[in-house]
């Protein structure tokens, strides 16, 4: 017999003396469905219920704390706090800059290889390598691209043209933006949540009808047993 993936656990399940529901609701469900976010968890048992994150409500209210200091400050403060953004936000853009550049020397070696690689490949002229060669081109023509290079340069641009209002309006706008974003994906994830733990209620009924079975199976063998010996 050989035994693999799920068959696997079941075996060990079944050495352990465990029922087939344990390792059917504890192992197998976890590759279908609304249980494959457990799948590589370090949780042993699946939950009865699934709970809904509060992830999205604690962003949603940190935003609108955010949205409410800012609306308060006076004139005089908008413009300090977008100076101050400015210059944070110049900053990360000449450091992505910065890392870039170091990243594409480091890189540079690897670059000339590749093209002596590619050369070499077509030479054995097999269609196998192909796809090898598509693929290893694509990959050093993307990275050496100037697309990165110029979107870092372009937002350190738009910075710096900006003034602190601007910068302290975009905040404000992102705020906004948050405030939005995460009350609608909260909503979603009260419905997801709901329509799983509908689902699991099923499988937890089914196998409640699969223990009476089982019971119904055992007291008959138990009744035939009796009669045998009477």
């Amino acid at each position: 017999m050989m035994a693999t993936g799920y068959i696997h656990e079941a075996l060990k399940y079944a050495k352990e003396g465990k029922p087939f529901r344990d390792w059917f609701y504890n192992s197998f469900l976890r590759a279908y469905g609304v249980c494959i976010s457990l799948r590589d968890s370090d949780v042993k048992k699946t939950p009865d219920k699934f709970k809904v994150s509060n992830y999205h409500l604690k962003e949603r209210t940190k935003a609108e704390k955010e949205l409410e200091l800012l609306n308060d400050m006076t004139l005089e403060e908008r413009e300090v706090y977008g100076k101050k953004v400015k210059e944070k936000d110049m900053k990360k853009w000449r450091e992505y800059i910065a890392k870039d550049k170091k990243e594409y020397e480091l890189l540079r070696n690897y670059q000339a290889e590749s093209k002596k690689m590619i050369g070499i490949l077509r030479d054995v002229n097999n269609k196998d390598f192909v796809h090898i060669i598509e693929g290893l081109k694509e990959q050093f023509d993307k990275a050496f691209s100037d697309e990165d290079d110029s979107y870092w340069e372009n937002e350190l641009n738009k910075s710096s043209n900006k003034s602190p209002l601007d910068h302290y309006n975009g905040k404000v706008k992102s705020a906004k933006w948050n405030i939005n974003y995460h009350k609608k994906e909260y909503k979603k994830e009260v419905e997801r949540i709901n329509d799983r733990n509908k689902f699991l209620k099923k499988i937890i009924d089914c196998l409640s009808k699969l223990h009476d079975l089982e019971d119904e199976s055992k007291q008959k063998k138990k009744k035939g047993g009796l009669k045998k010996t009477i």
